[in-house]
């Protein structure tokens, strides 16, 4: 069974050709298509039937928006893993001139960043709310915590697991998401404009840096497809998207 990166991937190599099939732009040939065409290539065939619908569907609606078929050049072309790292989410770029169409691709889910949280990182200022970073407060709330995970990972030669500790979600997940939350606030601070452009900041780091098309398959028994446009610079033919401030 593939995993959910690797469906994703495949997912990924399926948009990519229905777009180049109703656009009649061609595919570069990038070691990043090589291996989402890897991928493609591992899945049944009722699978990669619900993927071609959800992607087909997808396709259409995005040549409609951008009206594409006015556009007599472009390319297609998948992005490395590294942009995501540098603000970009956007899976899929298609190329025409004098600017970029992005599509970001979901299967089965529609998350925005699975962002994590440890002991050392400063989410604060990584994120881009505040260049102050993260209070004193929040360092002494979650070290206690990450200092006794530590403590278990070494007593047990790092064999222990989840499932073997303890409540779990009391001792470990709701403290730190509670400090978390707390920080949040605390670096967001009282409404106004600086409050105004750290909340937009957060969704900044959230929505990526870049305008781009969501696409959301959905394969399971039922098969179907949104798109959602992000559109906070204006360049996609829709209406701009606006950020938030609280």
């Amino acid at each position: 069974m593939a995993s959910q990166t690797q469906n994703g991937k495949a997912y990924e190599c399926v948009v990519a050709e229905a777009l180049s099939r109703i656009t009649g732009f061609g595919i570069a040939v990038t070691p990043e298509y090589h291996k989402a065409k890897n991928y493609l290539e591992t899945l049944d065939g009722d699978q990669v039937v619900r993927f071609e619908r959800t992607a087909s569907e997808a396709a259409k609606i995005i040549y409609r928006q951008e009206s594409l078929s006015l556009l007599k050049t472009g390319d297609i072309r998948l992005q490395p893993d590294s942009k995501g790292q540098r603000g970009d989410v956007r899976d899929i770029v298609i190329a025409v001139p004098s600017r970029e169409i992005g599509i970001s691709c979901k299967t089965n889910h529609a998350d925005l960043k699975h962002s994590r949280l440890s002991q050392r990182l400063d989410f604060v200022r990584s994120w881009g709310i505040c260049e102050s970073g993260c209070s004193d407060i929040y360092w002494s709330e979650i070290r206690p915590i990450f200092e006794s995970l530590a403590e278990i990972r070494s007593k047990s030669c790092r064999t222990a697991e989840w499932k073997e500790l303890p409540d779990v979600a009391g001792s470990v997940y709701w403290p730190l998401l509670e400090a978390w939350r707390k920080e949040l606030v605390r670096a967001l601070g009282n409404p106004g404009t600086e409050s105004s452009r750290r909340c937009a900041s957060l969704a900044r780091y959230l929505f990526g840096n870049r305008d781009f098309f969501k696409v959301v398959g959905r394969h399971g028994k039922r098969t179907f497809v949104s798109v959602q446009g992000f559109n906070f610079g204006g360049t996609l033919n829709i209406p701009k998207s606006k950020l938030p401030s609280k």
